[in-house]
């Protein structure tokens, strides 16, 4: 049980965000048993609880648990500096690794090595901060993750309990996105975190003028509707292991191994999980392209998109894959989160580049230890500044 007092907001929170004054929170660790006779933990959820995260992602390295706060399953994956990791669970690699990464990719072609420099300096400061000792809550090991308010004061006793299990780690709760859900990154500020501007991700109303406008989006429709490859909604597991290859040529292959390694495990894991809808995109028998989502709180997010690189280029399957995204969310009613990169082609379908934060719970720590998140604060800033059409 954790009591818990109110921290002050950095703003004033809406209703139903309020953070009472003195409140009693049940906190306990959910043993194997327990999560696997529980039905309200997910499938995927449970593998990574139960098998360990790296049987579901080869590059995670983190200790992940699962809670149970106030009624509410939680997830939170514990890290320590040490083996590089994937971004979704590192913080140096975030911040510093996979950016000196994609420097290969600026324009002009002059400031690669600048930039490359720049962050590989950045990284052995946060380094020196310990930068990786972090503990994530609700992190499902997505590039966007699934997100739900605990409310302003579970928020607060959870960041309790969690110093006073781990009183070296930062606290941070990654996907706060305040465009899309601004009571849930509200109730974090009115426990205690601070906002840290993390990426720019793309989101589109289907239902909009500006959607059903769009002429890209109509030649995507049209390519879809008339396609000789067919797309259909898939729960066979025989799937997985050709997801797992089309999604490691591109995303490691062709872009970085800073990306989430999936081993096939996780995508077999995916397609039986209710929580994520996978389609396949088959040309005959052959699986050319898949794409799994997520719903949650009115928004759909594209979760992983993988296609073979060598297909026709007639075939056009990435345009098929994100038209398939659209045409889900606008039969759901729903928002659609496309999730980062690709940005110059998801713009031009109507899409809105937004800002996503990390949450940050670090007052606990020393001045050394806070300092590597001022420094990625102060460059989520200097990117806006740089980049105005993504405020």
């Amino acid at each position: 049980m954790v009591e818990c007092r109110q921290a002050p907001a950095r703003r004033a929170a809406p209703p139903g965000c309020e953070t009472p004054a003195f409140v009693t929170i049940d906190i306990r660790v959910l043993d194997p048993a327990a999560i696997a006779a529980d039905p309200r933990v997910d499938r995927w959820l449970a593998a990574l609880a139960l098998e360990g995260a790296g049987t579901l992602v080869e590059n995670a390295h983190v200790d992940f648990r699962l809670l149970d706060v106030a009624g509410e399953i939680v997830a939170i994956a514990a890290a320590e500096p040490g083996p590089v990791r994937t971004y979704v669970c590192s913080p140096v690699t975030q911040y510093a690794r996979y950016p000196a990464a994609e420097a290969r990719r600026l324009e002009p072609g002059w400031l690669r090595p600048i930039a490359r420099l720049a962050f590989t300096l950045v990284g052995y400061v946060l380094r020196f901060c310990e930068f990786d000792r972090v503990v994530y809550i609700d992190n499902w090991l997505l590039a966007t993750n699934p997100v739900r308010s605990l409310g302003a004061a579970r928020y607060r006793a959870l960041a309790d309990w969690l110093v006073a299990r781990y009183p070296k780690h930062a606290i941070v709760h990654r996907s706060v996105n305040p465009t899309l859900d601004e009571p849930h990154a509200v109730a974090l500020d009115a426990a205690g975190f601070r906002r840290v501007r993390a990426r720019v991700v793309y989101v589109a109303d289907p239902a909009s003028g500006r959607a059903r406008r769009n002429e890209n989006l109509r030649r995507d429709r049209k390519l879809h509707d008339e396609s000789r490859c067919r797309i259909e909604s898939t729960r066979d597991a025989r799937d997985a292991p050709v997801f797992a290859r089309l999604y490691r040529t591109l995303y490691l292959d062709q872009y970085t191994a800073l990306n989430p390694a999936y081993r096939t495990e996780a995508f077999a894991c995916m397609i039986g999980s209710a929580n994520f809808q996978t389609f396949a995109l088959r040309d005959a028998e052959r699986v050319i392209g898949f794409v799994n989502s997520f719903r949650r709180n009115g928004v759909c997010t594209g979760a992983i998109v993988g296609y073979d690189l060598e297909s026709p280029r007639e075939d056009g399957a990435y345009r098929v894959l994100i038209a398939q995204l659209f045409r889900d969310a606008a039969r759901a009613g729903c928002v659609l989160n496309l999730s980062g990169g690709a940005g110059g082609f998801k713009t031009a379908r109507s899409a809105q580049p937004v800002s996503e934060y990390d949450a940050v719970y670090d007052r606990h720590l020393p001045a050394r230890r806070r300092l590597g998140w001022a420094i990625a604060a102060a460059l989520g800033r200097l990117w806006r500044e740089r980049r105005p059409a993504s405020k």
